[in-house]
């Protein structure tokens, strides 16, 4: 299943629980809709979705699920190919909002180590954006390049830079086969 068909699905439970913002979607949310990608007819939908989904599981306050996005392997890719500057946009609004609901929480960044660490992305890709903008498949071979050395720590952060970087490293490529 695409990270956008989870995703959509996330929403359709969200919706239940009356949390979801609807309007903001420009085609209707029906339930056969958010669970069967094959009834989203247009590639417009899905890259709506796509370039949309960091600001609607912000504004849904959905810490967990905006981490499980922004962490998967198959969506940096598809936002990078996108538009490799809306990635970086994307990494840094989803650690600017989680921060900023963290401190009015008051909580700290210590206390939730998915906002270090999705700052630590932006800050990595947007070192190496110009690269990008030419090839949006080195996402992750840069993310690990660059956050090798934070896998080492003994900081909070370390756990999640682990799993992020495990995750890169399993990803074989856009098939089963591999590259």
């Amino acid at each position: 299943m695409c990270v956008m068909d989870e995703w959509m699905c996330l929403q359709c439970k969200k919706r239940e629980r009356g949390n979801l913002i609807h309007n903001d979607f420009p085609f209707p949310l029906k339930g056969s809709l958010l669970h069967r990608r094959t009834e989203m007819s247009t590639t417009s939908e899905h890259f709506f979705c796509i370039r949309q989904v960091v600001y609607h599981l912000c504004a849904s306050e959905m810490w967990t699920e905006l981490f499980e996005v922004v962490s998967d392997v198959k969506w940096l890719l598809a936002r990078a190919q996108l538009e490799p500057l809306g990635l970086v946009l994307d990494l840094e609004h989803a650690a600017s909002a989680s921060s900023s609901a963290s401190s009015s929480a008051s909580s700290s960044e210590t206390k939730n180590p998915h906002i270090q660490t999705t700052k630590l992305m932006a800050q990595a890709l947007r070192m190496d954006l110009q690269e990008l903008v030419h090839d949006y498949r080195s996402v992750p071979s840069r993310l690990v390049g660059r956050l090798i050395g934070y896998e080492s720590s003994s900081s909070g952060v370390a756990v999640d830079v682990r799993s992020l970087l495990a995750k890169l490293r399993e990803w074989k490529g856009p098939s089963p086969e591999g590259w």
